[in-house]
């Protein structure tokens, strides 16, 4: 569904004064913003040298504890996430100086 049939959708649940539904396309917006900004922060970790990994990978972190807040609940494994994106920034950084 794009941008266009969610406008369509949230002005035809407004004029039948369908709050409930107005509300659901609400919600799917943020989780659609939710998910682009998760990619967006995969991707930028995923290309980031070793002097932008630590700021990559906390904007990372961040978009993902704020997509698991948004669906109501906490992230698991949070603690396992953080030594996984130490551990990776750790290893892209001996990567480099073993060349």
């Amino acid at each position: 569904m794009d941008e266009r049939e969610l406008d369509r959708l949230e002005l035809e649940a407004g004029r039948d004064y369908n709050f409930r539904l107005a509300e659901l396309v609400q919600q799917l917006r943020e989780h659609r913003r939710m998910l682009r900004r998760y990619l967006t922060a995969y991707a930028t970790a995923a290309k980031a040298g070793p002097d932008q990994l630590a700021a990559a990978t906390q904007a990372l972190l961040e978009a993902y504890n704020d997509a698991w807040a948004l669906l109501g609940e906490t992230a698991p494994n949070a603690a396992a996430l953080r030594v996984t994106v130490s551990h990776f920034g750790h290893s892209a950084a001996r990567g480099l100086n073993t060349g």
